[in-house]
């Protein structure tokens, strides 16, 4: 728009209105004082909307990194556990065969109903302490190395 009207005043063949002569520098100069502020109130305009654009940007990309990190975290403690519930072995105590994984569990849970059903014991807090006790000597590294890790897990 500035260089249409530029060119129309230059060389429009009826000047009358414009009492320039020769010299063109004052248009110039009135032209220059008044675009000069309004592109500089423009150009800062985009360079705050770039900082404020790129500063969402930044701080999605943070959320997004701590997301990941935290489900990287999670998944391997899963694959920690699932791994040592598959190296958890059991041998019944009566010699009758080894069991790993899941059936470690289950063998370990009619153990411990066993012992507690034979326990004396009237209180059943401390007739179950007391089966959990003989228990865990029967499974000491087994119940000790999963619990260690179950702690860790939930409450570290």
């Amino acid at each position: 728009m500035i260089y249409f009207s530029m060119y129309y005043i230059i060389h429009h063949e009826d000047t009358t209105a414009f009492t320039f002569g020769d010299n063109y520098g004052y248009l110039a100069d009135f032209f220059n004082g008044i675009t000069t502020p309004i592109l500089t109130i423009i150009t800062a305009l985009f360079a705050l909307w770039a900082f404020l654009s790129q500063k969402e940007q930044l701080k999605l990309q943070k959320e997004e990194s701590v997301r990941q990190r935290i489900e990287g975290t999670f998944f391997q403690l899963f694959d920690l556990h699932s791994n040592m519930v598959r190296d958890l072995v059991y041998e019944a105590p009566n010699g009758f065969g080894r069991h790993g994984g899941q059936d470690f569990f289950k063998k370990a849970y009619t153990d411990l109903m066993q012992i507690y059903l034979a326990e004396e014991d009237t209180d059943e807090d401390l007739r179950l302490l007391a089966s959990m006790q003989k228990l865990d000597k029967i499974h000491a590294n087994n119940f000790h190395l999963y619990y260690k890790n179950l702690f860790r897990k939930y409450f570290c």
